[in-house]
């Protein structure tokens, strides 16, 4: 009978130890490969978010008659009623009344967006830092007693929240300014977020800006109140306050 050759046991290990050799050495190789891929996809979810929230905001005060933007910078503006207070005093050339007839009517109109950069909150099980928040004044039931002192801290709760943390697209921190321009009636949003990874290590930002063009506030007797707002100083809290055309 013939003797049938096999490998023995030492030849195995060693084939086994060359194929591991090579493998971890391929690995390598490849691993700046796969870091980039990485950073590139992240890199694209944040620039897609940025769109995003630029595209959410511009749609948002696009037919705007009358608008403000207010920021915590500013030792007047503490909260959002603080904000949609001095924007009606702008808009009725006097002093705040709780429940004018003349404010009753503006608070049925009134919206308010809150970009919050400084709040955080838990949500499942992830800690997220930033919001921006769209609200009415005025309750949906229209109630008469309604003011703008009732929904005094709405726009501080997460109802409505949008994370401008960590979230998908990695860890990074989110901050958005207001660059308005009254005399050609255009606001532009820049949002910039720090980048993931290797790509924050390079310092390298990723920056988007949506701009729009606020045609209704070219009618006699518009607001544009930018007074109390400046993209040159730190706002944890922008606040723009405006109103929509009567329905």
């Amino acid at each position: 009978m013939k003797k049938i050759k096999g490998f023995t046991l030492v030849e195995l290990i060693v084939v086994m130890a060359i194929m591991t050799i090579i493998m971890a050495a391929l690995m390598h190789f490849m691993s700046p490969i796969r870091d980039t891929y990485v950073d590139s996809t992240l890199y694209e979810s944040q620039r897609t978010t940025q769109s995003g929230i630029g595209q959410y905001l511009c749609e948002s005060v696009r037919y705007a008659t009358n608008l403000g933007i207010y920021g915590n910078s500013d030792s007047s503006v503490s909260n959002s009623v603080d904000a949609a207070k001095l924007f009606l005093e702008e808009v009725t050339g006097t002093p705040y009344v709780s429940m004018s007839a003349e404010e009753k009517e503006l608070e049925n109109r009134l919206q308010i967006i809150t970009i919050d950069q400084s709040t955080s909150y838990s949500f499942g099980n992830e800690t997220y830092t930033g919001r921006i928040i769209r609200r009415k004044v005025a309750d949906e039931s229209g109630a008469t007693a309604q003011t703008v002192n009732a929904n005094d801290e709405k726009a501080d709760t997460t109802t409505g929240r949008l994370a401008l943390g960590s979230a998908y697209y990695g860890s990074s921190d989110y901050t958005i300014t207001v660059v308005p321009d009254t005399g050609n009636n255009t606001l532009t949003f820049t949002i910039t977020s720090a980048p993931y990874s290797s790509l924050k290590a390079n310092t390298v930002a990723v920056s988007t800006e949506s701009s729009v063009s606020l045609k209704n506030l070219g009618i006699t007797g518009h607001i544009y109140d930018t007074s109390h707002y400046s993209d040159s100083s730190p706002n944890s809290k922008i606040y723009i306050v405006f109103l929509l055309p009567i329905e």
